[in-house]
C-alpha cells in the first residue's frame, strides 16, 4: 500500500540510479558519500541509456531529446529507483511535469580543456579536433589560432562518441587527428578516483594524457554547456521526504549559478545543437558571467560581465582617467640584466609560470615541454604566443586567487612563480624580469577628475605621490592583485570597487 506523503518518515536507504560509465559511476558514489554524512545508505542501480547504445550518430542529430536522461525519467515515474544523478549538462532545458532536480554539490571546474598532441605542435598547420559539439566548433574555429605558439590556416572539427577514455584514446589512433576536447570537470573526476573499480581506469587515462598538452580554454572565449561541471539529484515531484533529506547536502549557491546558465540558454531554444555557450562564475566580488554563440535565428551573442548591484553614480567623460588606455602607462620599462633572471628561474625548476603582461617573458627562457606556463589574461596570452610561448591557460583578468587546481591535468602538484615587474609584492613569488622607471611628470591628476580606473598599483602609489586629496576620488580596478595591493596599503581610506577592465567601467560608469 503506498503511504500518504505526510505518512513517510526519513528514509535510512535510498535507491540511486545512473548511467554505468565511470564518470557517471563516480558521480553517484559522490552523493552516496555525501549522503552516507548524514546517515543515509545507498543502493546502487547501475545501466546504460539510449545515449550509451547509440554511438553512432552525434548528439544533437538525434531525434530524441535527453538521450543520457530520459530512460532514467520513466523509471523515476513507475517506482523502480528513488533518486537519478546525472551529468547536469545532459538533462534537457524543458521541466519534467513528475520530477523535479532538489539538489547539486559542489561543481567541478566548468571549462573545456584541449588536449593537443604533442607530436602536432608544429606549424604552419591546419588544425583537425575531435568534437561533436557544435558549440565548441562554432566559438573555437574562429578564436584558438590566436592562442597557439604557431601559424594556424585552419581549424577543422570533426565528431566523436564514447566516454572520456575512449575519445582521448581514439584521438592517439587517428592519424588525421591533431587533438580533442572534453570538460575539464570529467577529466578532473576521473583522474583523481579512488573507488577501487575507478583507479585502473584512472591510471589508464593518465598514462594516455602523457601523449598530450593540454590548454585550459578561457570562458570569455569559449564560455562552456550550462551546467558543465555540476550534477543533478533528481526526484519524483511527490517525494517531499527525499526532498528534505537531499536538501540537507544541497549547494544553494551552484544550484542558483546552473539554472541561471539554463535559463539563459533556454531564452534562445535551448537544446545540444545550439552554438551557445554561458557560464557563471560566483566569485567573491560578484558573479562573472559568459555568454558566446550563434542563435538559430542569427543572433550573435558575446558578453562577458560582471553580474553585480551598481548605484547609480555616472561621469562625464571629462571627468575620468583615464580617458583612454594609451594614457594610462606612467612608467618606462627597464630590463633586467638576463643572466640574473635565467639563473633565478634554473633555481625554480620544477615550478609552474604565471606571467603577469606580455613583456615580463624572460629574454633567452626557452621552457621545456613539462613546463606550465599561464597568463594573467587574454591580450598577454596572445602576445606570448606570438613569442612561440605554449600557454596552458590564464586567469582571464580574474586574479592570482582563480587559479584552478591543475595538478589532476599536470600529474601531480607544481609550486607557482610569477614573472614580474620589480615592484611586484602582491600574490605568488616573483622573478622580477623588468623595472618600472616613472615617466617625467607622469601621474599628475587634475582636480576635474572624479573617478580613476587603475590598471595597476604601482600607477595609483605614483599618482598619489603628485596627488595628495587623491583619496577623496572615486577609484575603480580589476580584480587580482591591484586590488589587494591598493587595499592592503590603504584599507577603508579609499573608496575601490570592481569592474572586469577598463572597458567595462566605461560602460557601466561614464555617462554617453
Amino acid at each position: 500500500m503506498r503511504l500518504d506523503e505526510d505518512q513517510r518518515s526519513t528514509p535510512t536507504t535510498i535507491r540511486l540510479s545512473s548511467r554505468k560509465s565511470d564518470l557517471a559511476r563516480l558521480q553517484a558514489y559522490a552523493v552516496a558519500d555525501a549522503l552516507r554524512s548524514i546517515d543515509v545508505a545507498t543502493q546502487f542501480q547501475f545501466r546504460e541509456s539510449l545515449g550509451d547504445k547509440n554511438l553512432s550518430d552525434a548528439l544533437w542529430k538525434m531525434p530524441e531529446k535527453g538521450v543520457f536522461t530520459e530512460d532514467f525519467y520513466r523509471d523515476l515515474v513507475e517506482g523502480k529507483t528513488d533518486c537519478v544523478v546525472h551529468s547536469w549538462k545532459d538533462l534537457p532545458i524543458e521541466v519534467k511535469p513528475e520530477t523535479e532536480i532538489v539538489a547539486t554539490l559542489a561543481r567541478a571546474a566548468p571549462h573545456d580543456v584541449l588536449l593537443l598532441k604533442r607530436d602536432r605542435l608544429d606549424g604552419p598547420r591546419s588544425l583537425a579536433i575531435f568534437s561533436s559539439s557544435p558549440r565548441r566548433a562554432y566559438n573555437l574555429s574562429r578564436t584558438l589560432p590566436d592562442l597557439l605558439p604557431f601559424e594556424v590556416s585552419r581549424v577543422e572539427f570533426h565528431p566523436v562518441r564514447g566516454n572520456i577514455a575512449t575519445r582521448v584514446r581514439k584521438c592517439l589512433e587517428t592519424n588525421e587527428i591533431d587533438g580533442i576536447v572534453v570538460a575539464q570537470a570529467a577529466l578532473d573526476r576521473l583522474l583523481t578516483a579512488t573507488a577501487p573499480d575507478l583507479v585502473a581506469g584512472g591510471t589508464e587515462l593518465a598514462e594516455m594524457l602523457r601523449s598530450y598538452r593540454f590548454i585550459v580554454l578561457p570562458l570569455k572565449l569559449n564560455p562552456t554547456a550550462a551546467a558543465q561541471g555540476a550534477l543533478a539529484i533528481e526526484i519524483k515531484r511527490d517525494r517531499d521526504d527525499l526532498r528534505a533529506l537531499f536538501a540537507r547536502i544541497d549547494r544553494p549557491d551552484v544550484f542558483a549559478a546552473v539554472e541561471f546558465e539554463r535559463q539563459t540558454l533556454k531564452r534562445y531554444g535551448g537544446g545540444c545543437h545550439q552554438k551557445i555557450g554561458a557560464s557563471l562564475l560566483a566569485l567573491p566580488f560578484g558573479n562573472v558571467f559568459s555568454l558566446r554563440g550563434l542563435t538559430d535565428s542569427g543572433l550573435v551573442l558575446e558578453e562577458f560581465s560582471l553580474k553585480r548591484e551598481r548605484d547609480g553614480e555616472r561621469f562625464a567623460p571629462s571627468e575620468i582617467f583615464p580617458a583612454d588606455v594609451g594614457t594610462a602607462n606612467f612608467f618606462e620599462r627597464e630590463e633586467i640584466e638576463s643572466g640574473q633572471v635565467l639563473r633565478e628561474i634554473a633555481a625554480s625548476q620544477g615550478n609552474s609560470f604565471l606571467v603577469s603582461r606580455g613583456n615580463a617573458w624572460p629574454q633567452g627562457f626557452e621552457p621545456d615541454s613539462d613546463t606550465i606556463v599561464y597568463a594573467s589574461g587574454l591580450s598577454t596570452w596572445k602576445q606570448l604566443a606570438r613569442q612561440g610561448v605554449f600557454v596552458s591557460g590564464c586567469l582571464e583578468g580574474l586574479g592570482e586567487s582563480t587559479l584552478p587546481d591543475l595538478a589532476p591535468l599536470a600529474g601531480g602538484a607544481r609550486r607557482w612563480v610569477k614573472f614580474a615587474h620589480d615592484q611586484s609584492h602582491v600574490g605568488m613569488p616573483p622573478i622580477s624580469t623588468y623595472r618600472l622607471v616613472a615617466k617625467p611628470g607622469a601621474g599628475i591628476i587634475g582636480d576635474e577628475i572624479r573617478a580613476c580606473y587603475w590598471m595597476s598599483a604601482s600607477s595609483f602609489d605614483l599618482a598619489m605621490e603628485r596627488n595628495p586629496r587623491l583619496l577623496e576620488k572615486r577609484h575603480f580596478c580589476g580584480p587580482g592583485n591591484t586590488y589587494d595591493g591598493l587595499k592592503r596599503r590603504y584599507g577603508d581610506k579609499i573608496r575601490l570597487e570592481i569592474e572586469l577592465g577598463y572597458e567595462e567601467f566605461k560602460k557601466e560608469w561614464v555617462r554617453q
